[in-house]
């Protein structure tokens, strides 16, 4: 799992464009069913598990990376 692919998944989830420094505020259409469906879409293809706890965290796509503990 790499940071591109992840970028990808996201990118692909909100059909715009996204970079590492992309958040939720720039972008109208991550709402939250597009927040749940990314992180279902990340959770599917790379065998990960997201918590409750860290979903709540997520303002951005750092955030995600992060979370993934992808640098």
């Amino acid at each position: 799992m790499k940071k591109e692919e992840i970028i990808n998944v996201i990118s692909e989830v909100l059909n715009r464009k996204v970079d590492e420094n992309t958040s939720k505020e720039e972008i109208q259409e991550w709402d939250s069913l597009k927040h749940l469906q990314i992180i279902m879409e990340i959770e599917e293809r790379f065998n990960v598990a997201i918590s409750i706890n860290d979903l709540s965290k997520i303002n951005s796509v750092k955030d995600i990376l992060n979370i993934l503990k992808i640098s």
